[in-house]
């Protein structure tokens, strides 16, 4: 099977994509322009659903939908690696954090030492 069909197969819509977020999980959600907006909407959705989700990344150019709602922080933290303005914001509503981190670290920290054990096995 060439590439183009396996990814047609794996292919979903946004609202099926966060059905597999559960509580507790971390999210990357990606940097900059980087962050899906389909997504964030997709699981602002499901906010009454969820709880303690902890999302990660960095310098965001626009709010995300998850924090449109004034409790937010009860169901969603983002953990930020580089701040925007935007950012700021969210740590004075309660419901985000800086979390320094040498870009080097960066690889490690996604594979390394979740609550499940090492990642990579």
């Amino acid at each position: 099977m060439d590439y183009s069909q396996e990814y047609k197969q794996k292919l979903v819509s946004a609202d099926e994509a966060v059905k597999l977020i559960k509580s507790g999980d971390w999210v990357d959600y990606g940097w900059c322009n980087g962050t899906v907006d389909v997504l964030d909407q997709a699981l602002a959705k499901r906010t009454d659903e969820l709880k303690n989700v902890n999302l990660r990344g960095g310098i965001l150019l626009k709010p995300l939908a998850v924090f449109a709602r004034e409790d937010a922080g009860e169901h969603f933290t983002w953990n930020s690696w580089h701040m925007s303005g935007i950012e700021r914001k969210l740590i004075a509503r309660g419901c985000a954090y800086y979390s320094p981190i040498r870009y080097s670290e960066l690889l490690m920290s996604g594979r390394c030492c979740n609550d499940h054990g090492c990642a990579d096995g």
